[in-house]
Formats: structure tokens, sequence, C-alpha cells
């Protein structure tokens, strides 16, 4: 019975770490879509810049709005 209890927490762990991999690929992808957008919208005039952002996202680096941006959209893909 301890065997299975084992087996069990294995498969736990596994799943985990399959979790883990598939965010990091996911979110691999999501710097790559998104780092021409920022950068493509840094070129913009500041007002087009709020819209196409959203207001107060031009404040900071660009790796740093691109990793809200990623993570804005993770947060959706791993809620549904």
């Amino acid at each position: 019975m301890t065997l299975r209890m084992t087996t069990h927490v294995d498969h736990s762990s596994e799943r985990r770490d399959a979790d883990a991999r598939q965010y990091s690929m996911y979110y691999a992808i999501g710097m790559a879509l998104f780092l021409p957008y920022v950068l493509a919208t840094r070129l913009l005039p500041r007002s087009v810049q709020r819209r196409a952002l959203g207001a107060g996202s031009s404040d900071g680096s660009i790796l740093q709005q691109t990793r809200a941006e990623v993570h804005n959209v993770l947060a959706f893909v791993f809620m549904a």
C-alpha cells in the first residue's frame, strides 16, 4: 500500500513538471511574439502607444512591457 501512495505522488510530481515545461514553452513563444509588437509600438507616438498597450504601460523597459503582455495572455491560457 505504501508503494501505491508513492506512485501516486510521483505522478503528481510528473504532472507539475509537465505543466512547468508547458508554461515555459508558452512563455518563450509569447516573448518571441510580443517583443516585436512592443518594439513596434515604441516607434509610435505616445498617444497611440497608450491605446495600443493600455494606459500607463509605456513606463519601464521594453522587456518589462513584453513580460507584462506575456503574463497577461498566459493567465488566460492557463485559466481555461
